[in-house]
């Protein structure tokens, strides 16, 4: 029977299929060997069927490698970080290239004058530090920056000048603590609330206001996304206080109808969820209630509620801290005070942190690395013009590096030699890192796997085919016992002739081409 069993109109408007039969799947490439290779009077006499298929699969690795062609291939726009995300797949690269506009390609060059090293933690004298570190939380004492909360992401806000701190939209809770009254959100506040850090203490300060005739305060909250990758347990420590709660003797009419606030909760803890999206949520006119308050820390909290004087708590060694399960979580910072129907009052209630200390169960002894995973060096060699753009050699001489040195003036570094850019692949972290010319630009990585990723993949060239069946030959019998050396040999020689064969198959070389090539010879080459 033929080998095609299709119909032309299956094979032309089914789409996987197009060109398929120039390849063999690996399961057929075991089922013949099995077939042809083992068996009674033949050199192999006895072979399991799970050992053809490891053997084969280690063949497929290897001819990946330098034998079949390199179909593998990913586009992606370089963002403002200058790194690409190496494929899931991928074991080396076969050019990497940006594309212009006319979709002409411009080869990138690897460059070998820079990396991304581990950056060690140090104290301000250089000693290295054994500690286990605090500080992939970024600015947990509020004074980096003009206005205190650089590194963190305040919900609500409208940047305003440090004196007065961060003035919040209206995402109006509606009495946080179960009047759904409704309010509009193009409804500001008579009062504006501010998120201020002054002197290394992160304060809130919230105002209740009055909309047909129901009052209601906001709820607002600082967080961090924070990479807690082979982090096991967290432990957390804080000093914190809320407004206190007042009561009807404390109105200055004592009407005893009105009704007043409780104390202000203040929360700090880790959670799953994005806070920013959560709390937005506030903004639908229905309110937040409690439970959806609380829903909000999924993995741990501390907190503060009623409590005007200052007060230190943590969580140490508290297995509701564990986030062994995620690579990223947040810390978040949350406050409110439930508002009841309370009068408008120009004096704001404030709840305040400080002191926050985020602390990891590494082991002790060990040298720590910078949680940024950015060095100095990288960080250097992003910001900066790239060298192969800034490199002056024929109009500068005299400011050049080399003009002193008399006959040492051997020109450009190859590499260097071409405005195109430039990149280097971090491969610990699995990144390539690009110089900052190639920002913004389509980029093309060419790369080659080991044909083992998905069962589509798992397919021979019918060009290597042979190759395959002589590697599995060699395979088993140099596995096996009792095997006369120069048989051994002898199929090591039909497997390295057939794999150069199949080299040779697959370089897919022309005779008109390369006659047009050879034409090309007879141009004069001009520098």
């Amino acid at each position: 029977m033929g080998l095609i069993d299709k119909k032309h109109i299956e094979y032309y408007t089914d789409k996987s299929s197009y060109g398929e039969y120039q390849f063999t799947s690996l399961d057929d490439i075991i089922t013949n060997f099995m077939v042809a290779y083992v068996g009674e009077d033949k050199i192999i006499s006895k072979a399991r069927r799970v050992d053809v298929s490891f053997h084969a699969h280690r063949a497929m690795q290897e001819l990946s490698f330098d034998t079949f062609k390199s179909f593998k291939s990913q586009e992606i726009v370089l963002p403002n970080t200058l790194q690409m995300i190496l494929p899931h797949d991928y074991v080396n690269y076969v050019k990497l290239s940006w594309s212009d506009d006319s979709g002409i390609e411009h080869v990138l060059y690897p460059t070998d004058k820079t990396s991304n090293p581990n950056t060690i933690r140090q104290n301000d004298v250089g000693r290295y530090i054994f500690k286990p570190g605090q500080d992939f939380v970024l600015n947990l004492d509020f004074e980096d920056g003009d206005d205190g909360l650089n590194n963190w992401t305040v919900q609500g806000h409208t940047d305003a000048n440090s004196n007065t701190g961060r003035k919040t939209q209206s995402h109006r809770s509606a009495n946080a603590i179960g009047n759904n009254a409704a309010f509009p959100i193009n409804q500001r506040d008579k009062y504006e609330d501010t998120i201020s850090a002054d002197s290394g203490l992160l304060t809130f300060k919230h105002h209740n206001s009055a909309f047909s005739g129901t009052f209601a305060s906001n709820i607002h909250c600082a967080y961090q996304l924070i990479d807690v990758t082979g982090v096991t347990l967290l432990n957390i420590s804080a000093k914190g206080s809320t407004a206190q709660e007042l009561d009807r003797t404390d109105l200055a009419d004592g009407d005893p109808l009105k009704r007043v606030h409780d104390g202000g909760i203040l929360r700090i803890g880790l959670t799953t969820q994005q806070p920013d999206a959560f709390v937005k949520g506030n903004q639908s006119g229905q309110g937040v209630s409690q439970n959806q308050f609380e829903s909000l820390f999924d993995i741990g909290f501390l907190e503060w509620n009623n409590e005007p004087t200052a007060a230190f708590k943590q969580l140490i060694d508290d297995d509701s801290l564990n986030v062994s399960s995620y690579n990223q979580v947040y810390l978040v910072i949350v406050s409110f005070v439930p508002f009841e129907n309370f009068p408008e009052d120009a004096t704001a209630q404030v709840n305040t942190i400080d002191d926050i200390l985020v602390e990891t169960d590494a082991s002790v002894g060990m040298l720590q690395t910078t949680p940024s995973g950015n060095s100095t060096t990288f960080t250097n060699y992003k910001k900066d013009k790239p060298s192969e753009n800034s490199i002056n050699d024929y109009k500068d001489y005299e400011n050049n590096i080399y003009w002193p040195n008399q006959g040492k003036r051997y020109g450009l570094e190859p590499q260097h030699a071409q405005v195109n850019g430039s990149f280097y692949i971090d491969t610990f972290r699995g990144l390539i890192h690009f110089s900052s010319n190639v920002a913004g630009k389509t980029l093309l990585l060419k790369y080659i796997s080991d044909s083992l990723g998905t069962d589509e993949e798992m397919q021979v060239h019918k060009f290597a085919e042979e190759a395959m069946y002589k590697w599995l030959m060699h395979a088993i019998l140099s596995t096996k016992q009792n095997v006369p050396e120069y048989q051994v040999a002898r199929y090591k020689k039909e497997r390295r002739a057939a794999m150069r064969q199949a080299k040779l198959r697959l370089s897919n070389i022309k005779l008109e081409e390369i006659a047009q090539i050879l034409r090309g010879k007879s141009k004069h080459i001009k520098h």
